[in-house]
Order: structure tokens, then C-alpha cells, then sequence
């Protein structure tokens, strides 16, 4: 993830208040023993600073290009190379005074919930706001063994056909205003008046589900046949944070990849219309599931491997497509002030395919989304009425 701002600071501010923010958020410092333990033996993380004084910050976030966002993050995950640290931080310095900074982490020990709260509260230690300061300053929580128990479990070996970072994928980024999400929801309310109005992320998850049965079922809106044979159904994945989900909720502050998923099965039926209203009301009721009861059955009782493998039983990747769609939509990502204002804009340097990665827009209630594709699945997606319709 990418973090622009206006201004920047000196290197030295930002690496002392990196490692005061490490104290807290300490697993980051530390380094697998394996693949599943981290020892927190204060390792370390990487820190870089790069300097493009020929970029202008402002056409960068403009144009969104990936292979220009990539340079500004500092890994690379589709090329597989073995990173040394649990954290990875790259600072980006533009010659027109602008900053963006760009974060990797091991996906295992943190989702983007905790990196959020790990970018604010590294921003309040940037403006000499630390733990001291108990209006803005909030302790990071351990505490999520009753709901994660250590165990043994069989083989998670999974082919679930994701291959989120393949060499070749076309990401590109798709605004919805706020007016036309608001549109959006209106309609999904008269179209099922037995639904509770969706979210914002329900219905922009809408418009993506809709167009990608479309691209992935070798249609374009002039009914111009695909090239191969079209998959039979999408399975789509939503990451769900389940901090407020658990009874007690749990601390927005704590730390780890506290999330799960909502799986939506949804079969390809090239003469049936594509109806928005009704992928939302789906797509609520399959994120409505998770909740305490469901989450405690899904790892305490090992049930996550079963719904894995039904998922891999719907077929092989080529009958069956698998997308992931994230939200980091009111996350607390815009709060990261390092003391020279909140950030300008949140940019995804990752290329990923079959996903979508959802992004609130700046001072406005619109949405970012950020989709990865086959060179030939974008040509069709972005084409889709309802990409048209409401993105920019």
C-alpha cells in the first residue's frame, strides 16, 4: 500500500518514530522460525528512501499506472524473492516536495486493518503524539488465542486455482462518486424492499461481480463471442474484518490478520441479465453469515479446511474462476499524519490478478477500487455497461 502527501519530512524524524512505533506493534521487528511462528527478537525491519526528482506526484496519482506504482512500494510478491523482514518500509521522495510512503508485511501476522493502525499510530509518534497522549494514542491488544486456538490441523494443501501474483496481470483503477454510489443503493432498496439498505462496499461489489460474470463469460455488450471456453461459475472470496463481528467485539486496535471470508457462489449464465440489486442482496446475506458463531466453528473447530475444499471441488481453474475482492474502505488510513496533514491519496502498488482491492476516495464518500486481470478479462470488464455507467 502507498500513502501520498503534499510534504514530506527529513529521514531521520521518520526512522526515529519508526522505531519508537515498533515498541507496540513488536511482532513487525521479529522474523519467522518457520512458517507459522515468529520469534519477537527485535530483528528489525528495512528501511529505504528512494528519490524521484523527475516524477510529479500529482500525474502519478492521476494516471495510476502500475509499473509506475510498483517502484514506489518495496517488494515485488509476484516474483516470489524471499523477503527478510516481517516489515518493509520504502520512502518516496518527488522533486516537487511531494512523499509518498510505501509499505510491505507479511500477510500472515497482519491484515490491513492492523496496518492502518500501525501507519496512524507511527504518524502520532512522527508529531511527538506517543503514548502519552491518551486522547489520540490507543495501546495495540493481544488477545485473539480464544478465538484463534492453537492446533493441529491435516493438510491445508488447497488448489483453489488463486494465483493473485502472476507475472502478466493489468491493474487498473475505477472511481465511483459518492452520488452515484448513494443512486445505487436507492435502487437496490426499491428492487428488494426485504433487504436493509446494502453498504457502499455491497453495491461497488456489486458492479464488479456483475461486469466480471460478463468478462469472464466471454461476453461483451455487443454479444461479441469469446475466444475460449468461458468458466461455469465464479466463486467470489470477500474478506470480512471480524473485530466487530465477535461477541465481545473486539479492540479496533488489535493486532494480527483477524479476517475471514464470505464465499459467493455464483454460476455463469450467459442468457440470464446481470442484475446488480440481486448480487448485492447475496453478497450481504453471505457476509451477514460471519459472525461469532460462524467464525469459532470455522478455526476452532478446523471447519475453514472443509469449505476450502468444497470451493476447490467446484472445478478446476479453468471451469471454475476465483476472485477476491478486499475492502480497506473506513479504515483508518487517511488519520496517518506524520505532522504535515493527512494523506492525499492511498494507491495499491501491488500487481495482482482475479482481485479487487477497495479504497475509500479522498474527501469524498466515493470509492476507489483498484482491479487486477487478464490482459483479455479487462478488455471486456471495462467495457461492461456498469463499469460505464458508474466509474471513472
Amino acid at each position: 500500500m502507498i500513502l501520498f502527501y503534499s510534504a514530506g519530512a527529513s529521514p531521520e524524524r521518520l526512522k526515529k518514530s519508526l522505531s519508537e512505533t515498533l515498541t507496540h506493534f513488536y511482532p513487525f521487528a521479529g522474523q519467522f522460525k518457520d512458517s507459522l511462528v515468529v520469534d519477537c527478537d527485535d530483528h528489525g525491519v528495512t528501511f529505504i528512501e528512494a528519490y524521484l526528482a523527475e516524477e510529479d506526484m500529482s500525474e502519478v496519482i492521476q494516471q495510476a499506472k502500475a509499473n509506475i506504482l510498483e517502484q514506489l512500494i518495496p517488494c515485488k510478491p509476484h516474483e516470489s524473492t524471499r523477503v527478510e523482514h516481517n516489515l518493509i518500509v520504502q520512502v518516496n521522495y518527488f522533486g516537487c516536495g511531494g512523499m509518498a510512503i510505501g509499505i510491505c508485511f507479511h500477510h500472515k501476522i497482519a491484515d490491513a486493518a492492523t496496518a492502518a493502525n500501525f501507519l496512524k499510530t507511527w504518524g502520532l509518534h512522527a508529531r511527538g503524539a506517543g503514548a502519552g497522549d491518551t486522547n489520540d494514542f490507543k495501546h495495540v491488544v493481544y488477545d485473539s488465542n480464544s478465538i484463534f486456538p492453537a492446533q493441529d490441523l491435516p493438510d491445508m494443501s488447497v488448489n483453489l486455482g488463486l494465483g493473485l501474483f502472476s507475472l502478466d496481470p493489468v491493474v487498473k483503477r475505477f472511481t465511483i462518486e459518492g452520488e452515484k454510489i448513494a443512486s445505487l443503493r436507492e435502487q437496490v432498496v426499491k428492487a428488494e424492499p426485504c433487504l436493509d439498505r446494502p453498504s457502499r462496499v455491497e453495491v461497488v461489489s456489486s458492479v464488479i461481480l456483475g461486469a466480471l460474470l460478463a468478462a469472464y463469460g466471454g461476453l461483451r455488450d455487443d454479444d461479441e463471442e469469446f475466444t475460449t471456453t468461458p468458466p461455469k461459475n465464479v466463486t467470489a472470496i470477500f474478506a470480512v474484518n471480524l473485530r466487530k463481528r465477535m461477541n465481545p467485539p473486539l479492540p479496533e486496535q488489535s493486532f494480527g490478520n483477524i479476517s475471514s471470508a464470505a464465499f459467493l457462489n455464483l454460476p455463469i449464465d450467459r442468457e440470464k441479465k446481470i442484475n446488480h440489486s440481486s448480487l448485492a442482496g447475496q453478497l450481504r446475506q453471505s457476509i451477514r453469515m460471519v459472525d461469532d458463531q460462524f467464525v469459532r466453528k470455522l478455526y476452532a473447530e478446523g471447519e475453514i479446511l472443509n469449505i476450502l475444499k468444497a470451493v476447490e471441488a467446484q472445478g478446476s481453474p479453468k471451469s471454475n474462476k476465483v476472485f477476491v475482492i478486499s475492502s480497506w474502505c473506513k479504515m483508518p488510513f487517511y488519520e496517518a499524519d506524520f505532522g504535515w496533514g493527512k494523506p492525499v491519496s492511498i494507491g495499491v502498488g501491488t500487481r495482482f490478478t482475479d482481485a479487487a482491492v477497495l479504497v475509500d476516495s479522498c474527501e469524498t464518500d466515493g470509492i476507489e477500487a483498484w482491479v487486477g486481470l487478464s490482459k483479455q478479462d479487462m478488455a471486456r470488464f471495462e467495457q461492461h455497461l456498469g463499469v460505464l455507467a458508474y466509474t471513472s
